[in-house]
């Protein structure tokens, strides 16, 4: 039971952070054809069609079930909206992911979403996306008193899950596990 929350928590989040950054970089917004959704025969309205564009996670660490899951469904999210999928880590390291981050802009990435080890980098990175048009989603890391709106419009989320509903959750699998 709660593995399958788990999971369906990082599928909606990832869910939520691919239709935010889609809508930033998606389809031209008319009503055209989309392309056929391979899991149910639908068609894909054009804003959220991604079109083979590549969207970038950078996490700090895949050797924990938070990040583990919400990988697969932000892989799962992509694949469903059309997009290619790339995950990328740091272990921690916020120069690393400063380096990946830099990189993948290089690329032509347009479309990323971040969990920062340290908040110091992220004003570097949204003025980065702010310069190059990269749609960026970040989450949990933000320095004190700032936000996505000092940076612009490519700074298009910061995202921290539910605190009330995740404290009860734990406290509520403790409590059973104890007895």
């Amino acid at each position: 039971m709660k593995g399958n929350f788990r999971r369906l928590g990082a599928v909606g989040v990832a869910a939520v952070g691919v239709l935010v950054l889609s809508a930033c970089a998606g389809g031209n917004g008319g009503g055209g054809t989309g392309t056929d959704d391979p899991n149910g025969g639908s068609e894909l309205p054009d804003s959220v069609n991604l079109e083979g564009q590549t969207v970038v996670s950078l996490f700090t660490s895949m050797n924990n079930d938070y990040y583990s899951s919400w990988n697969a469904g932000a892989e799962r999210a992509v694949a469903a909206f059309n997009g290619d999928y790339v995950a990328l880590t740091n272990e921690g390291d916020p120069a690393t992911q400063l380096a990946q981050f830099e990189q993948q802009v290089e690329a032509g990435v347009k479309i990323m979403f971040i969990t920062a080890p340290d908040p110091a980098n992220v004003p570097a990175m949204a003025q980065l996306a702010q310069e190059n048009e990269v749609c960026l989603t970040n989450t949990w890391e933000q320095p004190n008193w700032t936000s996505p709106f000092d940076t612009g419009e490519y700074y298009v989320g910061y995202l921290t899950p539910p605190s009330e509903q995740a404290a009860y959750e734990v406290a509520t699998a403790l409590f059973e596990e104890i007895g």
